[in-house]
């Protein structure tokens, strides 16, 4: 059996200023860093609902340049670091470009379908759905809520007295 250490991480390199720059992807630590300090990357969660085929790089190119420049900077293994941002920014947009393309194949090799199915296993597994005996005490609730507040047609015979022909 092979353990984590023995696996070698696949390199991912781009070449930038005619050298190779490796690409390991954006880690969790990367994710956690733009989520709190750009609430507006998200919207990138909005595809899994979507039920839209929408393009991921096109998406996080509309965010903006300030927040690609920092996903490019966390693709690169800086996520957070000023210097590698400056740097970013400073790169060609067909290098920008060729970075993104190997950031979003690094980090969802998979794609964004299977990374967001994974992520809702795992919602799923932390936040189990409700035991048989809570969705029946929920509908009892329901039901005494919504018997409670209007009067069927048969109650409402039963309380009008009879009237007699005369």
């Amino acid at each position: 059996m092979v353990g984590l250490l023995d696996v070698a991480p696949v390199a991912k390199t781009v070449p930038i200023d005619g050298e190779d720059v490796d690409v390991p992807g954006v880690s969790a630590e990367g994710i956690a860093f733009l989520l709190e300090n750009y609430p507006q990357f998200a919207q990138l969660s909005a595809l899994a609902g979507s039920g839209k085929n929408q393009d991921l790089a096109a998406t996080l190119i509309a965010l903006g340049p300030k927040i690609l420049h920092q996903v490019l900077a966390a693709g690169l293994g800086y996520p957070g670091n000023k210097k590698a941002v400056e740097r970013v920014a400073r790169m060609s947009i067909s290098e920008q470009a060729d970075v993104l393309d190997a950031v979003l194949k690094k980090t969802l090799s998979k794609g964004l379908d299977h990374f967001l199915g994974v992520v809702q296993s795992i919602r799923a597994t932390l936040t189990p759905d409700a035991t048989l005996a809570e969705k029946i005490q929920e509908a009892l609730q329901k039901k005494k809520h919504s018997s409670g507040a209007s009067t069927s047609s048969s109650d409402r015979q039963a309380t009008q007295p009879e009237m007699s022909g005369a």
